[in-house]
């Protein structure tokens, strides 16, 4: 199952091992920053098996971090009932 891009903007740290602070970064990544790896997808390679570089824009990577935060859940932040029954 796909996970949810609610809340996206409240999720930090990101990626798999946490390692961008922010939404800002993630973007940078996948413009500039994909390594070359055997594991790398095929969806992120060209045709001769380098490393995709998608070259967002300044522009494009504000507008795409303004959708993404846009995506959020005032109920489901703000609710007693989605608290963190940990919390003290």
């Amino acid at each position: 199952k796909t996970p949810s891009l609610r809340n996206l903007g409240f999720s930090a740290p990101y990626m798999h091992d946490g390692r961008f602070a922010d939404l800002g970064q993630v973007i940078d990544h996948y413009s500039h920053g994909i390594k070359d790896n055997p594991n790398l997808s095929s969806k992120f390679t060209n045709f001769d098996g380098t490393p995709k570089k998608l070259n967002i824009q300044p522009n494009e990577k504000k507008a795409l971090i303004a959708f993404l935060n846009s995506l959020k859940d005032e109920d489901f932040l703000t609710s007693p009932m989605y608290s963190d029954p940990f919390q003290k």
